[in-house]
């Protein structure tokens, strides 16, 4: 059997624990948003919160990534489609442009930009501009200046095969300045992404 020192020395030892067990309570209590967070987080309700709110969370937002690398994917593709369509109907309009000798010619070249043998069929009806102004749209910022002055020459090709075909004498063979002026603008103007080497 225990003595009464022995009693009153245990009971010290006990009540002495439970007051440093209050002050850790209270000093986690106090802990602030953090030491709440954690003892949360460390529940039962925290752990479900975490696997079921946070990882589809997660997995919601690696779906939206990969939808919008497979937009990009789409857009590139369109992109290039254009580019190579532009790019053959520019080849043809310099293949013509280089052998014409009349005013009807040179016209021919300039309606070849439109009128074309497309490389893919579902630009068979889109008209040379339409082209440009789609590719426009589908660049980024950066790209925009180069492509918007294409399509001003664009616009002035038109007007000049407009005054090509309106001549009395559209079988006229002195071609030269019109000749220079269409060269300038293929050298010069339709230069870009690749259309011309």
């Amino acid at each position: 059997m225990l003595s009464k020192e022995d009693k009153d020395r245990i009971r010290a030892e006990e009540i002495f624990r439970s007051e440093v067990q209050r002050e850790i309570q209270a000093k986690q209590s106090k802990g602030g948003l953090p030491a709440s967070l954690f003892r949360f987080f460390n529940s039962s309700l925290g752990i479900w919160f975490l696997s079921a709110v946070v990882l589809s969370s997660a997995l919601y937002i690696y779906k939206d990534i990969q939808a919008g690398r497979a937009e990009n994917a789409q857009v590139r593709l369109r992109i290039n489609a254009v580019d190579m369509e532009l790019k053959e109907r520019i080849q043809g309009f310099e293949t013509i442009l280089k052998t014409a000798r009349t005013n009807n010619n040179l016209a021919a070249a300039i309606r070849r930009l439109d009128e074309s043998e497309s490389i893919y069929s579902k630009f068979l009806q889109d008209s040379f501009t339409d082209l440009l102004k789609e590719l426009i749209v589908l660049v980024p910022a950066d790209e925009k200046g180069e492509l918007k002055r294409a399509l001003v020459i664009a616009g002035k090709l038109k007007k000049e095969r407009q005054k090509l075909n309106r001549y009395k004498n559209a079988g006229d063979t002195d071609t030269g300045a019109a000749k220079d002026e269409l060269s300038g603008y293929l050298n010069k103007d339709f230069k870009i992404r690749g259309w011309r080497r």
